[in-house]
Formats: structure tokens, C-alpha cells, sequence
């Protein structure tokens, strides 16, 4: 009766909503959330590859390259602190 004193303003209920799209709304549902368990299992496996890369180029780096370098602009700055005395 309440459809019928209210015509189009009243909302159809959830379940009939379900009953009248033929269950169109459970299958995007569905699709969404296989589409998300997807993207997740790419962006897992991009970022196991990309770990592997990072790892290979560290162990291939020498010493050098991974601290000397850093060690070797430290000291420079420091030895270019200034020491303190006034110069009149």
C-alpha cells in the first residue's frame, strides 16, 4: 500500500532491489571483488620482483658503492666545518 500511496518517491527495499535487477548487483559484486583479489596478487607479484632486483643489485655492489661513497661525502663535509677561531 505504501508504494501505492507514494507512487515513485518511495524506496524499494534492499531485497526487492535484488529481486528486480535479476541479480545484476551480486554479479558486479562478485566481478569487483575477483577484479580486487587480482590486482592484489599482481601488485604482490611486481613487488616480489622488484625486491628480487634491489637484492641482486646489492649483492653485486661493492663496498664502495654502497657505503664509501656516503663515508667519503660525511668526512668531506665535516672537514669543511669551520674550526672555530676568529680571524681579526
Amino acid at each position: 500500500e505504501g508504494n501505492k500511496l507514494h507512487g515513485d518517491l518511495s524506496m524499494p527495499s534492499s531485497l526487492e532491489e535484488n529481486q528486480d535487477d535479476g541479480g545484476r548487483r551480486t554479479r558486479s559484486s562478485e566481478l569487483m571483488k575477483t577484479r580486487t583479489e587480482q590486482s592484489k596478487v599482481e601488485r604482490d607479484t611486481l613487488m616480489m620482483e622488484l625486491n628480487g632486483m634491489v637484492q641482486k643489485m646489492i649483492n653485486e655492489s661493492s663496498w664502495w658503492e654502497r657505503r664509501g661513497v656516503d663515508c667519503s661525502i660525511l668526512m668531506a663535509a665535516f672537514v669543511s666545518l669551520p674550526t672555530g677561531k676568529r680571524l681579526v
